[in-house]
């Protein structure tokens, strides 16, 4: 059984991990320089983001003992109990701030103006150009977050998160710049929380931990758009 639970939580990591590390496009500077110029109107948008999860070390085990069902069964439990939390203490999704420091970078770097709107339920080209015209989008997703416990100690819990922004030129859908970024924000032993501390005074741990996260996504992101030297994780 801690076989099995030590599988799933390493596949959990490492699904996010891989989503936040490929995918990279190096920021096409001579291109975003010139939507300036072109008078190219930029939106700054946020898409939906991925359901939380609170991963319960309980709910791993008992699903195990009913196999690829039981899994399936656990893995809905701890996303609506993650959902549930997150709305109840009202916690922002991270990709909003994130969104807002990359466009504040892509207006102090190259003289852009984008401006905050509602992004359409999907991402691909043809929802885009159709609500947006032939403008420019940023656009960031929050790919994967959640609370996990510690491979070795099921009773504490850390944050980790997964996120994307791009730059996409609608009238002939070229991604001027796209990365992605997962931070992971553990607790040294004897620091380390319980989910209650999470939950405690309306969830203020909980949303101080997403904040962070946010701001080190952003960190890293707007480092690979200046080309600084990327934020060590």
């Amino acid at each position: 059984m801690k076989r099995f639970i030590g599988s799933l939580v390493s596949l959990l990591l490492v699904l996010l991990i891989g989503c936040a590390s490929g995918g990279g496009i190096a920021p096409n500077r001579g291109e975003i320089s010139k939507l300036k110029d072109s008078g190219s109107a930029v939106r700054a948008i946020t898409y939906t983001p991925a359901p939380f999860v609170l991963m319960s070390a309980g709910k791993v085990a008992a699903g195990s003992l009913f196999g690829i069902v039981g899994g399936a069964v656990a893995g809905n439990s701890m996303q609506k109990a993650g959902q549930e939390m997150i709305a109840a203490y009202a916690v922002e999704d991270p990709a909003v701030a994130v969104r807002d420091r990359v466009a504040g970078t892509l207006a102090s770097e190259f003289g852009l103006e984008p401006a905050a709107d509602t992004a359409p339920a999907s991402d691909a080209l043809p929802d885009l150009k159709g609500r947006f015209g032939d403008g420019t989008v940023l656009d960031t997703r929050t790919l994967g977050w959640q609370l996990i416990y510690y491979p070795s100690d099921w009773s504490h819990h850390y944050l980790i998160y997964a996120g994307r922004a791009r730059l996409l030129r609608l009238s002939d859908g070229k991604v001027l710049w796209e990365n992605r970024c997962f931070r992971k924000l553990p607790d040294p032993k004897g620091s380390r929380r319980t989910v209650d501390e999470y939950r405690a005074n309306n969830g203020e741990l909980l949303k101080q931990k997403v904040q962070e996260a946010g701001a080190g996504c952003a960190e890293e992101l707007i480092a690979h758009l200046t080309g600084r030297p990327a934020v060590a994780r």
